[in-house]
């Protein structure tokens, strides 16, 4: 098992990230939570101190502890079938904090980190910040892949 160096809180709190690196970190973190969802789970604790970098500069989502299988109709978990709200609150959507999860509650915690690393000066980011941070679940994106597809036209933009 390999260990990781360090995280994302750390790296984002020592201010030694540059914006490009900060882009393709987001998205790394997209990826692969884009890969946790497709597989039927959501994470349901998203927040930088879960995103680990490892020696050859790859950033993996970590801790699943709160991990839960998104197409299980019949919950298994107590903590979840008497609806107490899970993860930490800073990341937490507002149905989150009522104990109701979906793939849109991680996309609101994927927002939150992005507004963190403090990119949105790259045109187009703040957009995707704003969609993916919407307080109505409703209008967030549909699905990560879907987010991710509109931070790779971002990166193409910026590109030209």
């Amino acid at each position: 098992m390999e260990l990781s160096q360090t995280d994302l809180r750390k790296e984002l709190s020592e201010n030694i990230l540059d914006i490009n690196k900060k882009m393709e970190i987001t998205k790394m973190i997209l990826k692969g939570v884009n890969y946790v969802h497709q597989k039927g789970y959501l994470h349901r604790d998203l927040k930088p101190a879960n995103i680990l970098k490892f020696n050859n500069d790859v950033y993996k989502v970590s801790d699943f502890g709160l991990i839960k299988n998104s197409n299980n109709e019949s919950e298994s978990e107590i903590l979840t079938k008497i609806q107490i709200a899970l993860g930490t609150v800073e990341y937490m959507s507002p149905e989150a904090k009522k104990g109701e999860y979906s793939i849109q509650s991680d996309i609101y915690a994927l927002g939150v980190i992005m507004e963190e690393m403090d990119i949105s000066a790259i045109d187009g980011v703040d957009d995707i910040i704003r969609k993916s941070t919407n307080l109505r679940c409703k209008d967030r994106y549909q699905s990560v892949s879907e987010m991710l597809a509109a931070l790779n036209n971002v990166i193409e933009r910026r590109n030209q």
